[in-house]
C-alpha cells in the first residue's frame, strides 16, 4: 500500500476543479463524523467542476490539497457553548479569522493552525470557507445526534444550492 502522501499527490493531480468541499471528522465519535457525512453526501450528488474530499482528521494533507483552488469549502463538528445543531459559517480569510476559528475546533491541531502554516509557506486556496455544526456527543460511537443530523441535512441543501449556481454559471467566486 502507498503512503497516504502519496496518494494525496496522485488524487490532487486527477481533480483539477477549482472548487474543492472537504469533509473533516471521525466517523467513530458520535457527532464528530458530521463533517465527513456532509462530504459523501456531495460524493454521491457528483456536481460537475467539484472536487470532494472525505478527509479522517489528516489536517496538514488539507496544505498540499487546497492549494492554488479558486474556493474550498471545509465541514467540520464544532464545540461551543451554542446549542447542538447550530451552524457556524466562517470566512476564514476575514479579518477575525484567528480568534473564531480556533475557539471552534474539536481536534488538537486545527484549521486555525493549518491557515497560519499554510500563509507561511504559501499554500492556501484564494477563498476558504467553513461550515460547522455544532456537536453534542463526542464520545465514542457511530450515533449522530438528531439535532446535528437536523442541522447536516441544512446545511448541505444550502451548500448544494449555493455550489450548482456557481458551478451552473461558470462563475467561481461567491
Amino acid at each position: 500500500m502507498l503512503p497516504r502522501f502519496f496518494y494525496m499527490q496522485i488524487n490532487r493531480t486527477k481533480n483539477s476543479a477549482p472548487v474543492l468541499l472537504i469533509g473533516v471528522g471521525n466517523d467513530f465519535r458520535c457527532d464528530d463524523a458530521v463533517g465527513l457525512n456532509l462530504a459523501r453526501r456531495f460524493e454521491q450528488e457528483n456536481l460537475p467542476g467539484l472536487d470532494v474530499l472525505v478527509e479522517a482528521n489528516d489536517m496538514l494533507s488539507l496544505l498540499e490539497i487546497w492549494t492554488d483552488r479558486e474556493q474550498v469549502y471545509l465541514c467540520d463538528a464544532v464545540m461551543t457553548a451554542q446549542p447542538p445543531g447550530t451552524i457556524i459559517r466562517i470566512d476564514a480569510f476575514a479579518d477575525n479569522f484567528q480568534s473564531d476559528l480556533s475557539r471552534f475546533s474539536s481536534h488538537s491541531f486545527g484549521l486555525n493552525e493549518i491557515i497560519m502554516l499554510g500563509l507561511r509557506l504559501k499554500q492556501l486556496p484564494k477563498k476558504l470557507f467553513f461550515y460547522g455544526i455544532t456537536g453534542a456527543d463526542f464520545g465514542f460511537g457511530k450515533r449522530v445526534t438528531p439535532a446535528v443530523k437536523h442541522a447536516e441535512i441544512l446545511v448541505f441543501k444550502e451548500l448544494c444550492a449555493k455550489l450548482k449556481s456557481v458551478l451552473s454559471t461558470n462563475k467561481v467566486s461567491i
